[in-house]
């Protein structure tokens, strides 16, 4: 056995390219059957009849919003006359 006779020549490999898009057609998912029958489940879901708790959450949000932006609606305090501000 000769040293040459197991290496493959470099015109005889892929295109870096050619290669990386037939291992991306191997990696792709395959479409699987599914063999499951759908089983009847409990809707999750339902309406909400409690207005009382939804009322009660929005005011207490509004409530929460209007004491955060009463503070920065306020005017700023004057500075006395005689005091100097250094910042």
């Amino acid at each position: 056995m000769g040293l040459f006779e197991t290496v493959t020549a470099i015109s005889e490999s892929k295109c870096w390219f050619l290669s990386l898009i037939e291992q991306w057609r191997e990696a792709r998912p395959r479409p699987v059957a599914i063999t499951a029958l759908p089983v009847e489940v409990p809707e999750l879901w339902s309406k909400q009849t409690a207005a009382l708790p939804r009322a009660a959450s929005v005011a207490l949000h509004l409530a929460m919003l209007a004491v955060a932006l009463i503070p920065a609606a306020a005017p700023p305090k004057r500075i006395p006359k005689g005091f100097i501000d250094v910042a």
